[in-house]
């Protein structure tokens, strides 16, 4: 794969299941496609080339309106190597599958981003928004200034005499006012439902031909709708106001509109005598920079209206009925076509991620009081699981994690028992556990980035108090230990005190409230705290070294991931235990923080009960 190939498909990726970044994609896209049709029409019309210009910020306002009512259709995009999308090792994975609480949590590793991506993600918003609305002041200031002009505006009866004549023959039915006001450096039209044509004072003293010129080319500006549709485009602009190709488009939308009304002028002058009228008009308002709209004439586009103005082979006319409808359909068909599509990461099925059992046996279970479980021992996976669990642990996902499905897949229990080779692997059982979800269930699903509840760990305002790591605290597996032996161990009440963990492991009581680890990276903490807590968990301690962790609490609201305690237990002395976020601040030093931020999920796009065998 090349550099430039490898690049693109990680832009690809980096937009994959943000709609917000999809939308920059589709935005940048149609505006792109806007300006080359623009490009390869500068021997059409003015007109015609205005109306897709047009029609293009028509479908740049109705792209974002269309992505988030439109039901997405996701366009697969093969990774060159995205560690976090590839099935995890033996080592790789550190969740425990043993028995599970249907409501409890299995610690499993939660796809959640550094904080660094979240804080930048919330920076980049708010620079959006504070932007946009930079960008939005000077426009309504323009439009303040223009009523202000237009109120305190003289009528004058002979300009109004001319206008009337003028717009009679244009076929303009509404009436058009004249306004002179000495703010005014040049003729320029504001208003949608009662346009008004202002002139400057000196107007008055203008030849009769070039005041119906000027006359003309304004009163074009009010039969094509020219003020509302750039004040829309500018307030779109200001919408996406970090992105060049929209101020590209903006601009030559407005060269256009000129253009498109001095040919309109034409019509009916001469076309040397109109180009020095440019001229002079230009001159005037160089001296009025601060003009609150776009006038009959200005510096920036000059040279190239009086090119086109002296250009005899210039095509020349309105656009007509045929091309206001093929923009408009144009428009619509790129809306409708680009609007659901989302990029996603395509899961390429290999040798290895298609590995299948050799047998395997699914029928509907009752429900039981006993717990939900997954189990992969010695060549052998048994389960008696909800597909909610089932997919939990063959994705390595939290619950929170997984999004979609009908209900039943979250109550309804299926006993399995399926035969792999001997030799094989947790990793690989996981991995045909896929396999049978996607051949037996029919599963289908994909990723993506939705903004999301997330807490991010801190040091309390006390420091830091994470126990360093002590010697027989914990299980260090020797080169003979079974492939099944979990990295976790979880303990049920009645059943027992907890064994001991792999080093490096956290371990969660199902009804005693405790996590209890030897040795623990801070990944793998965050990690088993997110499953308590059913919420993503963002490390912002700075805590680089391994630590051992008993923490004992109380579930409360936020434990959501946590069944409450069995009687016997709320009853016991331990019943005084503070709740989850008062233990980590007491007893380790911790603090959550709740916000927002982007979380990988997995959507589940269908599933279908299986057949008994």
């Amino acid at each position: 794969m090349t550099p430039v190939i490898r690049a693109m498909m990680n832009v690809l990726l980096a937009v994959s299941g943000s709609l917000v970044a999809s939308i920059l994609v589709k935005v940048t896209a149609t505006t792109a496609l806007a300006l080359v049709g623009a490009q390869l029409a500068r021997r059409c019309r003015a007109a015609i080339r205005h109306v897709f210009l047009a029609s293009a910020f028509a479908a740049l306002l109705a792209l974002p309106i269309a992505s988030l009512l439109v039901p997405s259709v996701r366009i697969g995009v093969v990774p060159a190597a995205p560690a976090s999308l590839q099935p995890p090792s033996v080592d790789a994975r550190t969740a425990p599958v043993l028995p599970t609480a249907s409501n409890a949590p299995a610690i499993v590793t939660p796809a959640i981003p550094h904080s660094p991506t979240a804080s930048l993600s919330v920076l980049l918003r708010a620079g959006w928004i504070v932007g946009a609305g930079l960008f939005l002041v000077p426009m309504v200031i323009g439009l303040s200034q223009m009523r202000s002009l237009r109120r305190t505006g003289q009528p004058w009866a002979r300009g109004q005499s001319v206008v009337d004549r003028l717009a009679a023959d244009v076929g303009i039915r509404r009436r058009v006012e004249v306004r002179l006001h000495r703010s005014v450096p040049g003729p320029m039209t504001c208003g949608v439902v009662r346009p008004a044509i202002m002139l400057p004072v000196d107007s008055q003293t203008w030849p009769s031909d070039d005041l119906n010129r000027a006359i003309v080319h304004e009163l074009e500006h009010v039969q094509r709708g020219d003020w509302a549709s750039q004040c829309v485009a500018r307030a779109i602009c200001a919408s996406y106001w970090f992105h060049p190709l929209v101020w590209v488009a903006w601009r030559q939308l407005q060269l256009e509109a000129e253009r498109a009304c001095d040919d309109a002028v034409l019509a009916c002058a001469e076309a040397t005598a109109y180009a020095d009228q440019l001229v002079v008009l230009a001159k005037r308002l160089s001296s009025r920079p601060d003009a609150p709209l776009p006038a009959m004439a200005s510096r920036g586009d000059l040279a190239a209206r009086v090119t086109a103005v002296l250009d005899n082979r210039q095509p020349r006319g309105q656009a007509g009925p045929f091309w206001l409808a093929l923009a408009g359909a144009v428009s619509v068909l790129i809306v409708v076509a680009i609007s659901p599509l989302q990029v996603a990461t395509a899961q390429t099925p290999t040798t290895r991620d298609r590995l299948t059992f050799e047998v395997a046996s699914i029928k509907p279970s009752p429900e039981q009081p006993s717990p939900m479980t997954v189990r992969p021992l010695h060549g052998r996976l048994i389960a008696d699981a909800s597909v909610r669990l089932l997919m939990r642990n063959a994705y390595n996902v939290q619950p929170f994690q997984i999004v979609g499905g009908p209900d039943w897949n979250k109550s309804d229990r299926f006993a399995i028992e399926a035969k792999a080779d001997a030799n094989a692997s947790r990793a690989e059982m996981f991995l045909m556990l896929q396999a049978l979800l996607e051949d037996r269930f029919q599963l289908k699903t994909h990723r993506e980035t939705r903004e999301l509840p997330v807490y991010t760990l801190v040091a309390a305002r006390s420091g830091l108090k994470l126990p360093p790591p002590k010697e027989g605290g914990c299980v260090v597996p020797g080169p003979d230990a079974p492939p099944d032996w979990s990295e976790g161990r979880m303990f049920v009440p009645g059943q027992g005190p907890p064994s001991l963990v792999k080093c490096g492991s956290v371990s969660v009581g199902l009804g005693i409230p405790k996590m209890q680890g030897g040795k623990i990276p801070m990944p793998e903490f965050i990690r088993a705290l997110s499953a308590v807590l059913g919420r993503a968990v963002i490390d912002k301690t700075g805590f680089t070294g391994l630590f051992d962790v008993r923490l004992d609490f109380l579930p409360d609201e936020t434990t959501v991931a946590m069944p409450p305690p069995p009687p016997d237990v709320a009853a016991s002395p331990e019943s005084g235990s503070p709740s989850i976020l008062t233990a980590l601040q007491e007893q380790l030093g911790l603090r959550l923080e709740s916000t927002r931020g982007p979380v990988e999920v997995l959507v589940i796009d269908s599933v279908a009960r299986p057949t008994e065998d």
